[in-house]
């Protein structure tokens, strides 16, 4: 798994500003609501930022075809990209199919995040990143899961901090892989 994310370290940068930039950009919205609504703009910010985070991580599996870990990579991107033909097929029933599309996509990834952080665990010292990102997704998808009746407009504050938080982890894992040119865990110390 380590030699596919010594290749891939921006493929957690790419996800990580997609998601920063979510969230920044739904915290500044009040001004594009006038123009866009709420429901609208959390559909463009969210499918913005799984496109380019499901994009990223097929790309980042198909680079490192027959590696271990490749195939993580590409059921990750596969899950982003499903939550965004979700959100593009069925915007009809726009708030509770948002929160859904929302909700199943933090529970989908934060599962898969998890699976990596558990495997990475003895191999990097930051595996814990991506597993606090996962263990947030997981809350979060469940609670969205939990409460989709309320709509978008409740928990949208909360999908947006997720998201800026979320954002600076991998941020910081995709940093952490670029910057040291030895990636074993006898470098990190």
């Amino acid at each position: 798994m380590l030699p596919v994310l010594s290749n891939a370290w921006w493929m957690l940068l790419l996800r990580g500003a997609g998601a920063l930039l979510f969230g920044v950009a739904g915290f500044v919205r009040p001004q594009a609501e006038v123009v866009f609504g709420t429901i609208l703009l959390v559909l463009m910010l969210f499918v913005a930022y799984a496109a380019l985070a499901g994009l990223a991580g097929v790309a980042a599996a198909l680079l490192n075809r027959g590696r271990p870990g490749a195939d993580l990579l590409a059921l990750l991107g596969v899950a982003h990209l499903a939550a965004v033909a979700l959100a593009l097929v069925y915007p009809a029933p726009v708030a509770i199919a948002l929160v859904l599309a929302i909700g199943l996509h933090a529970l989908a990834t934060g599962v898969l995040d998890v699976w990596i952080a558990i495997r990475l665990r003895r191999q990097i010292r930051t595996g814990w990143l991506w597993g606090t990102a996962g263990v947030l997704s997981i809350l979060l998808g469940g609670y969205l899961l939990a409460f989709a009746g309320a709509g978008v407009a409740g928990p949208s504050r909360l999908v947006f901090a997720y998201a800026a938080v979320l954002g600076v982890l991998f941020i910081a894992l995709g940093l952490q892989g670029r910057l040291r040119p030895d990636r074993s865990p006898q470098a990190a110390g």
